[in-house]
């Protein structure tokens, strides 16, 4: 982990994001896409509607909303400062836990494109 894939021709709907169980150390993913803000318990595979300047911020804002409980996970959010979307790892969604950049999205350059993610984008293998 730590050495983000380029994607650069992935399309929404069609691709799947696939992880390896055991890499991520989580069994099963739970989907779950809206504004950090409005965003509530256990899921582990979030998708976030706001944006945000880096991975860091994202995942402070998925931190500081009490309502979330998930452990291990990922996110998906829209980067600001890059101008794409990118897949994070985080060890600890709720509390603020180390995080790893997995993806780059770089052909992802709309964020109104993330609230085209479903939980058929993401695969466990």
């Amino acid at each position: 982990m730590n050495q983000p894939d380029i994607l650069t021709d992935y399309q929404i709907g069609e691709d799947d994001l696939a992880f390896q169980k055991q890499q991520l150390g989580i069994d099963i993913f739970n989907f779950q896409k809206g504004n950090s803000g409005n965003l509530a318990g256990n899921s582990n595979v979030l998708v976030l509607l706001d944006s945000f300047p880096n991975a860091a911020a994202a995942a402070k804002a998925i931190a500081d909303n009490n309502a979330i409980t998930s452990d291990r996970g990922l996110f998906v959010y829209f980067n600001t400062t890059l101008g794409f979307s990118r897949v994070v790892f985080s060890q600890d969604l709720s509390d603020g836990g180390a995080i790893s950049v997995l993806g780059n999205l770089t052909n992802q350059t709309d964020p109104a494109n993330l609230a085209l993610f479903s939980s058929g984008d993401f695969t466990l293998t």
